[in-house]
């Protein structure tokens, strides 16, 4: 006899974890699996839904707004959408941050269960409608809350698991909790939310041997163990803290020679006075407020539209290629010239201090180094002896939670725009897949679409470049016109004119670009100024604490010098307070270290006897 089956189904109200009609056919699948029984004998269901949701009509009365960041008027607002491209817009609808820089907060609840001695998968789709710049696309499990609308950051939960970005970092959350700890994993995971408009599938598998997958897109991009990548447990070894580093260890594996030693004749100064070097006879030690600062307008100023022929020569030397290096060249830096004079007419209150000036040191050879050679008595970097650590607490059961109660979207975004959909968690693989098959179909209409939008821009962008490139020649066009030619200057041997404002070849002299009359007006006065009336300080300190004094304002150099002398007296008073302080500190810090020194012997004397 071939068994018949049959199943038993009670008139009931929809589930508050079903969410549209569309998927009554898919449910009736899920609880023939579920619920089947053969006459004679029963049959255990293989896998369960826990939770699902596509956002059909009612997701509203299944999902708690949190208010968690209502009171201090950060908190956003969600909104029902299928976002710019999808395939059916009633069926891709999902639920969307619709506000930039908010906290947002939502979760459902389900009727509690553990996952203990089976597979847990947890599988949703996010959608970025414009990057988010800053913040997170995860999603929080938990135990069963009493209060959703207090849902938040403090929270407590099982896993973390998406998305998250700010700036140039990114990475996909993996956290679980563990002991009241939440623990994330060693290294991040790859961060695969690119592509704006796009949805992407986040799959998480819990299995009960502790080890994890995540497959994103239906790309498995991590696999590994609970034991080795989080840090749940303690080590199971420590560094013994009785061992200790013997006085005779080595750990440098390179050494000074104590046969090299250094040159009597090695020069390691790289620069020197140069006491040959005078003071021009035109240096200027004042400075004209004409030339120095741009209070005018420029006499003259390039013509825009001289240019340069490809075949100029700027360079009116060149290296000998047949020139070669001698053998006792010496390439070196620059040294005090030892037979420089100060001019007799310098005038140290006026010019300040002469010091003579720098030139080459020919006996310069670099800085100085003893050279390494291997160390005969290196034994490698020192590492305390590895001991069992007491405090080691296998666990096998780092994969189980005795309560899930709750799915939950608690995030920070700088821009929203983000949509959540087809979010299921089950024990089952092919009802999971069964949903990666909506985001599939999704997927292949949105890449569609933005490819064709990208098209589209492409070429906008092709035809402003040309309606720009048209521009710019018309406007070069017309400022040629208008341009008022001027003589060019030619300093040097034969030239060729061809046209004023223009380049021209020439051997072997010099010449300067095509020059254009300018706005320029003379002015002799810029020194002047008909009305001073006021005297103050307009200033931003971090640090306050500075003190103004002696202030004057005359046209009497006698006036000024007898105010600097005010200066001079209390400076000579404070340079000596200074040394005084100065001195004082570096004697504390020295009575200090000694009795630092002191007491680490002392320490170090009692340690060894309490050893």
């Amino acid at each position: 006899l071939k068994p018949f089956w049959l199943q038993l189904v009670p008139a009931q109200a929809p589930s508050p974890q079903s969410s549209r009609p569309a998927v009554a056919s898919h449910r009736l699948g899920a609880m023939l699996r579920q619920g089947l029984f053969c006459l004679g004998s029963a049959s255990l269901a293989s896998g369960k839904i826990f939770f699902s949701e596509t956002f059909g009509d009612g997701w509203e009365s299944r999902w708690t707004t949190s208010k968690w960041k209502e009171s201090e008027g950060t908190a956003g607002k969600w909104v029902a959408t299928a976002g710019k491209w999808y395939k059916d817009e009633a069926e891709d609808r999902g639920i969307q941050t619709s506000e930039d820089s908010r906290f947002f907060g939502i979760s459902a609840g389900f009727d509690s269960f553990s996952n203990e001695g089976k597979e847990l998968i947890v599988q949703y789709q996010a959608k970025y409608e414009k990057d988010v710049e800053c913040g997170g696309g995860y999603m929080k499990l938990g135990p069963k809350m009493s209060d959703p609308t207090s849902f938040g950051d403090p929270t407590p939960y099982n896993i973390m698991f998406g998305p998250d970005k700010c700036g140039y970092t990114k990475r996909t959350h993996l956290i679980f909790s563990y002991k009241g700890k939440n623990v994330l994993k060693k290294s991040d995971l790859s961060y695969k939310q690119e592509g704006e408009g796009l949805s992407h599938l986040y799959r998480l598998i819990v299995k009960p041997d502790n080890t994890v997958r995540v497959e994103i897109d239906e790309e498995k991009i991590y696999e590994g163990s609970l034991k080795e990548d989080w840090e749940m447990l303690k080590p199971k070894e420590i560094s013994d803290p009785d061992d200790k580093k013997p006085d005779d260890w080595v750990d440098d594996s390179m050494m000074d020679d104590p046969e090299d030693k250094k040159p009597d004749d090695w020069v390691e100064e790289k620069r020197m006075v140069d006491n040959e070097a005078k003071k021009p006879d035109d240096w200027d030690d004042e400075e004209d407020l004409k030339e120095d600062w741009e209070m005018l307008k420029p006499k003259e100023i390039s013509d825009p539209d001289d240019k340069k022929p490809e075949d100029w020569a700027d360079e009116s030397m060149m290296d000998d290629p047949e020139d070669k290096k001698p053998d006792d060249w010496v390439e070196e830096k620059r040294i005090v010239d030892s037979e420089a004079k100060k001019p007799d007419d310098w005038d140290d209150e006026e010019d300040g201090e002469w010091e003579a000036p720098m030139k080459d040191n020919p006996a310069y050879k670099g800085d100085w180094y003893v050279k390494r050679v291997s160390n005969p008595a290196y034994k490698g970097i020192w590492e305390a002896k590895k001991i069992a650590n007491p405090e080691y607490e296998d666990d096998d059961s780092l994969y189980k939670y005795t309560d899930f109660g709750f799915v939950g979207f608690d995030l920070w975004q700088v821009k929203g725009g983000t949509i959540f959909d087809n979010i299921i968690i089950t024990d089952d693989k092919a009802e999971a897949d069964a949903f990666a098959k909506k985001w599939k179909d999704i997927s292949e209409v949105e890449k569609a679409k933005k490819k064709e939008e990208d098209d589209a821009k492409k070429a906008e962008e092709s035809k402003k470049e040309e309606a720009d490139d048209d521009d710019e020649e018309e406007e070069d066009k017309t400022e040629s016109e208008e341009m008022e030619h001027v003589q060019l200057y030619v300093v040097g041997g034969r030239f060729a004119a061809a046209s004023v404002s223009a380049w021209h070849t020439y051997k072997p002299g010099q010449a300067r670009m095509g020059r254009k009359k300018t706005e320029y007006e003379d002015d002799d006065t810029l020194y002047k100024y008909s009305d001073f009336g006021f005297l103050g300080f307009d200033l931003w300190q971090v640090k306050g604490g500075t003190i103004f004094d002696n202030i004057i304002i005359t046209d009497d150099k006698a006036e000024a010098d007898a105010f600097a002398k005010k200066w001079k007296d209390v400076s000579e008073v404070e340079n000596a307070k200074k040394k005084e302080e100065d001195d004082a500190k570096k004697a504390d810090e020295s009575k200090k270290e000694e009795a630092d020194d002191d007491d680490d012997e002392e320490e170090d004397k009692t340690e060894s006897e309490e050893m």
